[in-house]
């Protein structure tokens, strides 16, 4: 097998898993507008995708870089492996943008989202959460045991955002 060969599989495979591409086609024909909340290493290129489909899209972008999004949606970058400030001043945002959405409200969710975008609970001081997951990670945790935790502490996780939201998720 040549390395040129090896080489074009591995290009087909990264095209075929591309966010921005997958999420276009994942909207395509969803009507025009939303408020999308876009969180997560990949939020970026998913926001991209959803205008690139519905055409105007106004909401909030929470990413671990900067970078291009589209006009009309607010780009936040987050702390990442343990959330921290900037996590936590993206996390008020989602939700405010959530809960001000009267239509439909498209949340886009890629890895490294749970510690990007966060807001504690009433009652939960954001220290703990940030103590918590760094408490979880250095003790060997999964990320799916972080999450399950992480989820008891979170206004965003399990389902947060959804019930926070003012129109049709």
């Amino acid at each position: 097998m040549s390395r040129d060969r090896v080489i074009a599989w591995f290009r087909s495979a990264l095209d075929a898993v591309e966010p921005r591409v997958l999420t276009a086609a994942a909207l395509a024909g969803g009507g025009p507008g939303a408020t999308v909340i876009a969180i997560g290493k990949a939020s970026r290129a998913m926001a991209l995708g959803a205008a690139d489909a519905l055409g105007t899209v106004a909401g909030v972008c929470v990413s671990d870089s900067s970078g291009e999004v589209p006009e009309g949606m607010e780009l936040l970058v987050g702390d990442h492996p343990i959330p921290g400030p900037a996590s936590f001043r993206a996390g008020r945002r989602a939700l405010e943008a959530a809960r001000a959405c009267e239509g439909r409200c498209i949340v886009l969710l890629s890895g490294g989202g749970s510690a990007l975008c966060e807001q504690p609970l009433p009652g939960v001081p954001e220290e703990f959460v940030s103590d918590v997951t760094r408490a979880l990670l250095a003790g060997g945790a999964s990320i799916g045991e972080t999450n399950l935790v992480r989820g008891h502490l979170s206004a965003i996780k399990a389902g947060g955002l959804a019930r926070a939201a003012g129109g049709t998720v």
